[in-house]
C-alpha cells in the first residue's frame, strides 16, 4: 500500500504562544518521539518541527484517515499535556494539502514575516534530526528535499526576501550604508526601550565593539549596563561622551528633546568630520528635528524606519500571490511523482501475476499430456521466457514514462488494465 503524507500541528495562526511553548519539545524528547512512533499502528515515517511559531509532526502513514489519532497521542505523550488541552487548536492535513503546507513553511509563506529565512534552517535541522534517528523513509526524504528546492527557487525568483521588514533591521541597514564595518565602533544608548535593545542586538551581530548606556538614574543605567554588557553613565555626561558615539540610539520617555542641535554640532566638531548615525525612536521625539540638517549627521526617527519597513513588507506581500500559485503547482507535481514511485512494486506485481497465470495454465496442460519430466521442464522454461519477453518492453517503457510529471497516469492505467492490487512500498 502506498504511504500517505500527513501533518498535524499548531502555529501562531491557531494557538497562543503559551500553548505553543508547552508543546515545544527538547532535543532528548524529540529523539524519544522519533523512536516511540514506531509502536503506533499505521505510521511508517515521522519528523518533528518546532519553532517559536509552530509545532508540527509530519508523517507517512498507511491510511491518512487513521493517522490523526496516533499523531495526536504521540504529541500529547511527548509534551506531557492531555490531548483535550490542545486538540481545538490543531490542524490536520493529508496528502496534497500536507505537501503544499510543507512547501509554504519552507518558503516562509506561512511565517509571521514573509521572506524570513530562519524557518528554512529550522526545517533543515528537523530533517537532520529525523535522519539521525532513522525515522525518515523514502516519502519524507523526498518531500524534505523537494521543500528545500522549492524554497530556494521562490526566494531567488519571487523576491520574497527583498528588503528589511522590521524597524530594528531597517535601522541597521541604514547604518551599514554609513559604516562599512562596525568593528571598533561605539554606540551611545540614551534610555533602553525594547526597540533600542533589538537594534543593539543586530549591531552586535555585525561586530559593534562598545556600548555606553546613559540614563537619568545612575542605578537604572548600571542595571541596564549589566543586561546589555555595556558601560553605565549618567545623562549629565551626555555632552562629554557624545563625540565617542558612532551610533546614537535615543529611546527615553522625556516629553522634550534630550539631544539638541548645538550639542550635536559640538560633538561633530570633536569627531573631526567622522559621521554620526542617530536613531530617535522616542515618542515624542527626543532629538531636535533640525539636527538632521547638520552635515555629517544621519538622523532617523521611528516614522522614517517604520515607513521603509512597511514599504518593504508590502513589496514582499505583492509577490505572495505569484508564489502561492507556484507552490500549488509544485505540490501537484510532487504528488504526481510520489504516485509514479509505485511503478517498481507495480511492475513486480504484474510480473508475479503473469507468471502465476502462466503456471496455472501450464499445470492444466501438463496434466493432460503425460510428458516426461525433462519435457515438462522445457515447457516451463519456455513459458517463463515468453512472459518475460512479452512484459520486458512495456514495463521498461513504463519506467521511463513514470519519470514525467504525468507519469502517475500511466502507473494508474497499468493498475486498472490488469486489475492489480495496491502495492507495498
Amino acid at each position: 500500500m502506498a504511504l500517505k503524507v500527513v501533518l498535524l500541528g499548531v502555529s501562531h495562526k491557531t494557538a497562543p504562544v503559551e500553548l505553543r511553548e508547552r508543546l515545544a519539545l527538547s532535543e532528548p524528547v524529540v529523539e524519544k518521539l522519533l523512536s516511540d512512533f514506531r509502536r503506533s499502528p499505521g505510521l511508517r515515517e515521522l519528523a518533528y518541527l518546532g519553532t517559536c511559531n509552530r509545532v508540527e509532526v509530519l508523517g507517512a502513514a498507511e491510511q491518512a484517515a487513521d493517522a490523526r489519532a496516533p499523531l495526536t497521542q504521540l504529541l500529547s505523550q511527548a509534551a506531557g499535556l492531555p490531548a483535550e488541552h490542545f486538540a481545538p487548536h490543531l490542524y490536520y492535513l493529508e496528502e496534497r494539502d500536507a505537501v503544499q503546507h510543507v512547501f509554504l513553511v519552507s518558503s516562509s509563506l506561512d511565517s509571521m514575516v514573509v521572506g524570513e529565512t530562519e524557518v528554512l534552517g529550522q526545517l533543515k535541522s528537523a530533517y537532520r534530526t529525523a535522519q539521525q534517528n532513522e525515522s525518515l523513509g523514502p516519502v519524507l526524504h523526498a518531500l524534505f528535499q523537494r521543500a528545500f528546492r522549492v524554497a530556494k527557487q521562490l526566494h531567488a525568483t519571487c523576491a520574497l526576501g527583498w528588503g528589511r521588514v522590521s524597524v530594528a533591521s531597517v535601522a541597521v541597514e541604514f547604518a551599514s550604508h554609513i559604516f562599512e564595518d562596525f568593528r571598533g565602533k561605539t554606540a551611545l544608548v540614551l534610555g533602553a526601550g525594547d526597540m533600542a535593545r533589538l537594534i543593539l542586538e543586530h549591531l552586535r551581530q555585525q561586530g559593534l565593539s562598545r556600548v555606553l548606556v546613559l540614563n537619568r538614574s545612575r542605578e537604572r543605567a548600571e542595571a541596564l549596563a549589566r543586561e546589555l554588557e555595556a558601560e553605565a553613565h549618567g545623562l549629565e555626561e551626555l555632552e562629554e561622551l557624545l563625540p565617542a558615539g558612532d551610533v546614537v540610539l535615543v529611546s527615553t520617555g522625556s516629553p522634550t528633546p534630550v539631544v539638541s542641535g548645538p550639542v550635536l554640532e559640538r560633538a561633530l566638531r570633536a569627531r573631526r568630520g567622522r559621521p554620526m548615525f542617530v536613531v530617535d525612536i522616542s515618542v515624542p521625539r527626543n532629538v531636535e528635528p533640525d539636527a538632521g540638517g547638520l552635515e555629517g549627521v544621519y538622523l532617523y526617527d521611528i516614522d522614517d524606519l517604520r515607513s521603509v519597513a512597511e514599504a518593504n513588507r508590502a513589496r514582499r506581500q505583492a509577490q505572495v500571490v505569484t508564489c502561492l500559485e507556484r507552490v500549488e503547482v509544485e505540490a501537484e507535481r510532487f504528488m504526481n511523482r510520489l504516485k509514479a514511485r509505485e511503478v517498481g512494486p507495480l511492475v513486480t506485481a504484474l510480473r508475479r501475476q503473469a507468471h502465476q497465470q502462466a503456471e496455472q495454465e501450464l499445470e492444466d496442460l501438463l496434466g493432460r499430456l503425460g510428458l516426461r519430466r525433462d519435457q515438462e521442464q522445457e515447457l516451463r522454461e519456455l513459458a517463463r521466457r515468453l512472459v518475460n519477453r512479452l512484459l520486458h518492453e512495456p514495463t521498461e517503457s513504463l519506467k521511463a514514462l513514470s519519470q514525467r510529471d504525468d507519469g502517475f497516469l500511466y502507473v494508474d492505467a497499468l493498475r486498472r488494465l490488469f486489475n492489480l492490487p495496491e502495492t507495498e512500498d
